[in-house]
């Protein structure tokens, strides 16, 4: 490596190297290390910078990816940033995070929220939240959000002894 103001000679710790994925270990000394290149995004579009290290301030990371960590909440509404930007949610703001604004039952039971336009919204359904297991219904899977108002409907819905979520993803 070249002598110089930003380089490092210490190993970057990646997640695991031996099957590819460079993304940062916890105990990588590249979390908030480098510099701020204007770059919005890393290559997962994780945006940049998060405060990788929970000190406080937000500094990008040195190499392609940005530390993601579910220790890391900047407004401290007890979401993480990551999860905060999987939901598209604002990661500064205390009053923006995912909810399900209103649910009708019976069959059909149907889910009510505010959806991004940026990501896609799965309707999952388990009966017991301690096997953790969770099934897809039908024709709900992968449905892109609108910006707006999105509701998910489970059509074949008889049990009320089941528990419902939805799962938010980057398209």
């Amino acid at each position: 490596m070249s002598d110089g103001t930003g380089n490092s000679t210490n190993a970057p710790v990646f997640a695991d190297r031996a099957s590819g994925d460079y993304r940062l270990h916890p105990s990588s000394p590249c979390i908030d290390a480098g510099l701020d290149l204007g770059g919005p995004f890393d290559l997962d579009r994780v945006p940049r910078p998060l405060d990788g290290d929970a000190d406080g301030s937000a500094i990008p990371d040195m190499g392609a990816y940005e530390f993601t960590s579910t220790a890391v909440d900047a407004d401290g509404d007890f979401v993480s940033d990551y999860a905060e930007f999987v939901a598209d949610t604002e990661l500064t703001d205390s009053n923006d995070w995912f909810r399900i604004t209103g649910m009708e039952f019976p069959s059909p039971m149907t889910l009510r929220f505010q959806s991004s336009d940026a990501r896609q919204y799965t309707l999952q359904t388990s009966t017991n939240l301690v096997d953790g297991v969770w099934i897809n219904i039908t024709g709900q899977v992968d449905v892109m959000g609108s910006g707006g108002e999105l509701m998910l409907t489970d059509p074949a819905a008889t049990n009320p002894a089941c528990y419902y979520r939805v799962q938010v993803e980057l398209p």
